[in-house]
């Protein structure tokens, strides 16, 4: 199913206007929104739980499933850029807005962010927008260090 939904969504995303384009992602992204709310009202339904259940789970991963294929088919038609902050420790909601602040300035106001935490960094950001890298890291420091001695 992934193939198709990216081959759909890559030939959507050429036949609209790049604003437009945009646009479509922020709505299927409240479309998922909705989806994921809907597991809150399981008790509403009484007939038949079980199945209910199992419609939504069906739903939900199927919308989340073209989200994340409509977000990879913008990311490359170059509409998006995919943005990974690594970091040893999570980031405080003032420092993630400080990253994306700079990201937004170098890049644009498009895009997806991931935050990976990865305590083998020791301290520091590494960001990674696209194929842009900058490593700020304690640890690529430290290997700096070891491979000049």
């Amino acid at each position: 199913m992934t193939r198709s939904n990216d081959r759909i969504s890559d030939e959507l995303i050429k036949s609209l206007p790049k604003d437009i384009a945009v646009k479509y992602l922020n709505d299927l992204q409240v479309i998922r929104e909705v989806v994921d709310g809907l597991g809150e009202h399981f008790d509403v339904l009484r007939n038949d739980p079980a199945a209910f259940q199992q419609i939504y789970e069906e739903l939900s991963d199927r919308v989340h499933q073209l989200v994340h294929d409509y977000e990879d088919s913008l990311i490359r038609a170059g509409l998006y850029y995919d943005v990974r902050i690594y970091s040893a420790k999570p980031l405080s909601d003032a420092m993630k807005a400080h990253v994306l602040e700079k990201v937004e300035a170098q890049w644009g106001p498009h895009y997806l962010v991931k935050y990976v935490v990865d305590q083998s960094l020791i301290g520091g950001i590494r960001l990674e927008v696209g194929e842009a890298v900058f490593d700020a890291t304690y640890k690529s420091r430290i290997d700096q260090i070891l491979r000049e001695v």
